[in-house]
């Protein structure tokens, strides 16, 4: 597949539809693969709405935000400690980052942020909303812990014999599963927001990030040595061939170009894309990612960060633009409010 090295946009292409650091490169993974190739994208259009469209938390306390993945400001998070992810509440209008011992802040506009008490010391990794039963957080980490809260001020354990294995990331289908993976291919699903359960090990690399695509139907983990697994009902998991052997470290999906995923790459290796059936690879970013999300209208473009406070931009997850950086501390989660 050919494609335009001095096309602008991403959009002109005919492309189908976090953690420790270690060397100099980065990857991007979502479906068959293309030669890489950073070109640069018009900036989105800032958003008229106040407060901030993305947020992206890091070490020692670091939390940037901004209003159109381009333009970015250092925010004062109030903590110190490495926080690992954040997410976003639609209905509350708020955001919840959580990281090391148990750290949790919120903050309705990614600039004020308030600590919160966990009851818990384990480090969380991952953050999610989810929609159903009438909305909640749900915060994994540490020896299978799982925090949830319907506000972000109060939360409540839910981990309850579920084994020693630290939950790295959560999700949901949106309609009643929940479903959290993590080291050494530890699942955790739950079907009421309130009992957890402890299912098979989906495999025996620790798994990295989770996400569910309404479009596709199907959930896709992934991890270590660059695996993948998808399944469509959160129970049965089937091994998917990626062309990289590198840490895949986040995930984020869009209805147009399915899932993209993001590697802890030793080398340039570049980004990728995963339509359900195949992977694509995309244009190389220079530098580590850990984590992306997908920024909707009117930002219309995924957004990667990673080590050192890189920060990428890409409207199919093909082709990546550098975006100017207020930090040099590693980016280990990042999340959306469009």
């Amino acid at each position: 597949m050919q494609h335009d090295q001095n096309s602008s946009d991403e959009s002109t292409a005919t492309a189908p539809s976090r953690r420790a650091v270690l060397g100099t490169g980065a990857a991007v993974v979502a479906a068959a693969w293309v030669a890489p190739q950073i070109i640069s994208a018009p900036a989105a259009s800032a958003a008229t709405q106040p407060g901030a469209n993305v947020v992206a938390v890091g070490a020692v306390g670091t939390v940037v935000s901004s209003l159109d993945a381009t333009t970015w400001t250092l925010q004062t998070s109030g903590v110190g400690v490495d926080l690992e992810d954040v997410a976003f509440s639609p209905p509350l209008g708020l955001y919840a980052a959580v990281g090391e011992a148990g750290t949790i802040i919120t903050s309705p506009d990614g600039a004020t942020w308030t600590t919160r008490t966990s009851g818990t010391t384990a480090r969380l990794r991952g953050v999610a909303w989810i929609p159903f039963f009438g909305g909640f957080f749900v915060a994994v980490g540490g020896l299978c812990t799982v925090l949830t809260s319907a506000d972000g001020v109060t939360w409540t354990d839910c981990s309850i014999a579920l084994g020693t294995a630290e939950l790295q990331s959560v999700t949901s289908d949106g309609v009643g599963l929940i479903v959290a993976v993590g080291t050494t291919g530890a699942l955790v699903t739950s079907t009421d927001g309130t009992a957890y359960n402890l299912g098979t090990d989906i495999t025996t690399v620790d798994l990295q990030a989770v996400r569910y695509d309404p479009t596709l139907a199907r959930y896709l983990a992934v991890g270590d040595g660059g695996e993948a697994w998808d399944s469509t009902d959160g129970t049965t998991w089937s091994a998917v061939t990626t062309p990289n052997t590198d840490p895949n470290m986040g995930l984020a999906s869009n209805p147009a170009d399915g899932f993209v995923a993001v590697q802890d790459a030793a080398d340039t290796v570049g980004a990728a894309t995963f339509d359900g059936t195949t992977w694509t690879e995309g244009a190389a970013v220079t530098g580590h990612l850990f984590a992306v999300t997908w920024a909707g209208s009117p930002i219309d473009r995924f957004v990667a960060a990673g080590v050192l406070g890189i920060i990428a931009t890409s409207a199919h997850g093909i082709f990546w633009t550098p975006q100017t950086s207020p930090t040099s501390d590693n980016l280990r989660g990042i999340t959306s409010a469009v």
